[in-house]
């Protein structure tokens, strides 16, 4: 099963659960400036798409595919995840062929 593997503890720390969103418009920066209310209350209002845990090693994986739970595959991605009290953002893709793992 193809994979996408997201490295980065500086912004996720390994237990951090991050949710992944079909990214479309608005771009991201549009999304933040449209919810800069209560911290408390602004999500991404986009469709999740899968949820995966920072592993002890920092890493995050994404199945990729068309399933329930499956990040799918060209399609512009917006991670997100509350670290700290704070938003975290991240865009995304996976361009790759089946089988193959790509790290981001």
């Amino acid at each position: 099963m193809a994979s996408l593997v997201i490295s980065r503890q500086d912004l996720y720390p390994a237990g951090t659960k991050v949710k992944a969103f079909k990214r479309g418009a608005p771009p991201v920066g549009e999304l933040q400036k449209r919810n800069s209310g209560n911290p408390e209350n602004w999500k991404p209002a986009l469709t999740k798409e899968a949820e995966a845990t920072v592993s002890s090693e920092g890493k995050l994986e994404y199945t990729i595919g068309s399933g329930a739970g499956e990040v799918p595959e060209g399609v512009p991605l917006l991670l997100w995840a509350e670290v700290g009290g704070g938003d975290v953002f991240l865009a995304a893709r996976a361009n790759l062929a089946a089988n193959e793992k790509e790290t981001v």
